[in-house]
């Protein structure tokens, strides 16, 4: 079998574009509420500021109450939506994910049904297969990763960059330190899943066939006659 091997750039553009296609109405329901979500994280902060602020300023006597209670609701508001907007994005993901997962499966089953009955006695063959069925387990997975660090975070740092220049222009570095981190770790995640997978597929198809071989009822009844058991135990 012929191999093809892809870049890492690559297989995320092919991703995203099979997630893209596959459930483009959960998609864009779950990319709006977390870019929301995403401002809404960084303005509380502000929002906080405001808060506090304005009860210093009632404390002293600069602020009426009136406009203290008029804050304190503005605020309360906020933070509520804030959290419904978290909601839907809890809730879009597990439907979103289901429907990209049915839809791949089935664009797989499709072109093994076009595989002729020799492939199936070849390791590599059955070797890409394993590997495409854990592509689909993950695949929502890596997608809604590298979305929640563009749609979520890079929206965040923004508005909280702007929010600390103002403060004080030093202060950036502090977002720096953070963000560093998140995007090292991705990379050095990568390597180590590639070669997880590459070594443990051959394990995994392994360990299956013994597993159907003890515990099925199809091969229940050949084990007793046969003895087998104890030989694939």
């Amino acid at each position: 079998m012929r191999e093809n091997r892809w870049t890492y750039s690559r297989i995320m553009a092919k991703v995203f574009v099979d997630v893209i296609r596959t459930a483009p109405g959960w998609i864009i329901m779950d990319s709006g509420a977390m870019l929301l979500s995403s401002v809404c994280y960084a303005f509380a902060t502000v929002v906080r500021q405001w808060l506090f602020d304005t009860i210093q300023g009632a404390a002293a006597g600069r602020v009426p109450y009136a406009v203290l209670l008029t804050v304190t609701a503005v605020v309360v508001l906020f933070h509520i939506g804030n959290e419904l907007l978290n909601a839907v994005c809890n809730f879009t993901w597990f439907p979103a994910m289901r429907t990209v997962e049915g839809r791949l499966r089935t664009k797989i089953h499709k072109k093994i049904k076009r595989l002729s009955c020799e492939c199936f006695e070849d390791v590599e063959t059955l070797a890409c297969i394993e590997k495409a069925n854990q592509g689909v387990s993950d695949c929502y997975g890596v997608y809604n990763s590298v979305a929640t660090v563009c749609i979520f975070y890079l929206p965040y740092f923004a508005v909280m960059g702007v929010y600390l220049w103002r403060l004080e222009p030093i202060l950036l570095l502090c977002l720096v330190f953070l963000f560093a981190p998140t995007i090292i770790n991705l990379f050095i995640r990568r390597g180590i899943f590639e070669r997880q997978v590459d070594e443990t597929v051959p394990l995994q198809r392994e360990k299956e066939y013994y597993e159907t071989e003890i515990f099925s009822g199809e091969r229940l009844k050949e084990n007793r006659l046969f003895g087998s058991f104890s030989f694939f135990f």
